[in-house]
């Protein structure tokens, strides 16, 4: 089920895996932490990929796209229409130029089917009126896989496009069911984190899309808190980062400091120079208390001299008598 070509069936598979809290590793472990990373990295807007050769054509056919309900992302080749609908958790469309390069379009459709992220996307070559042969047998071999000739208004898009859509086996995910998965992926990936299990599931796999979560004030919580079991320079430096980023929720932003120094009394210090400064002055900077006080243990990890600590004390103002 954790390779099985649809998206409700995988998340599914991940969540029982979850609840079963095995012991050790398994074969196909590292398949749950993709599929609850991608999970993370859905948002409402539908996405379809668009690749092809030629930038006129692609950049045209991309606004077509956008102008029939999806947000576009353009690549120039199939190796990066692979990565980007792999890597995002909100790709309902792949549209590939037949004469596309880098890998060519045999080849594309061979990895796109081959990974479990990706088989269950419905996949449009776009092409010249006159079919080719080598895309018929395709066809005739993939029931997620169409043709459509190139479209010449937004009309001529719609109306090919609906129908190859409608005639799909799954239904392509509600915008309250992405919504829904991201907020039990955050809650799962959390789970895993804690004690043993972050040794039974390697959660590096997650690490950009949990930073990316930090974003979400929803998610953000529960995000710093699953990256703050990944023991990488990156997701140190990712701390750091999200518990000075300005538009972040003070409690967000201590939460973030306050594993931070969790994750350097663990780890040791992993944070480059340039960024050990940024924290200090953003610390002198900081208005918000808790935060102030959050960073304070920071820098404090950073094995400060005796006098650097008595200054740092003494900035705090004595509480008045009462």
């Amino acid at each position: 089920a954790l390779n099985y070509p649809d998206p409700r069936v995988l998340f599914t598979a991940a969540m029982v895996v979850v609840e079963t809290d095995p012991r050790k590793y398994f074969r196909g472990s590292s398949r749950v932490v993709g599929i609850l990373s991608r999970a993370l990295n859905s948002t409402d807007s539908r996405r379809a990929v668009v690749a092809g050769p030629k930038p006129e054509r692609v950049n045209a056919l991309a606004g077509l796209v956008d102008q029939n309900g999806f947000r576009s992302v353009i690549v120039s080749n199939g190796r990066d229409a692979f990565k980007e609908a792999a890597g995002r958790g909100n790709v309902q469309l792949v549209i590939l130029d037949a004469n596309v390069i880098r890998w060519s379009l045999s080849e594309t459709m061979a990895n796109l089917r081959a990974d479990a992220r990706t088989a269950w996307i419905p996949v449009l070559i776009v092409g010249e009126p006159m079919r080719i042969a080598s895309v018929e047998r395709m066809i005739s071999r993939d029931p997620l896989l169409g043709y459509m000739q190139r479209p010449g208004n937004v009309k001529g898009f719609g109306d090919q496009v609906g129908p190859f859509l409608a005639k799909m086996t799954s239904e392509p995910l509600s915008a309250a069911e992405r919504g829904d998965r991201s907020r039990a992926a955050v809650d799962l990936l959390g789970f895993l984190a804690q004690g043993r299990r972050a040794t039974v599931f390697d959660l590096r796999a997650a690490e950009a899309n949990l930073h990316v979560a930090i974003q979400v004030p929803e998610l953000a919580n529960g995000a710093v808190y699953a990256l703050a079991a990944i023991g990488t320079v990156s997701s140190q430096d990712r701390l750091a980062t999200s518990a000075m980023q300005p538009n972040l929720s003070a409690s967000t932003r201590e939460r973030a400091a306050a594993h931070l120094a969790f994750h350097m009394q663990k780890h040791g210090v992993l944070l480059k120079k340039d960024r050990i400064e940024q924290l200090r002055t953003h610390h002198g900077e900081e208005t918000e208390p808790d935060v102030k006080s959050a960073l304070a243990v920071v820098l404090g990890t950073l094995n400060p001299t005796a006098a650097q600590v008595g200054q740092r004390l003494r900035a705090f103002p004595l509480p008045t008598p009462k």
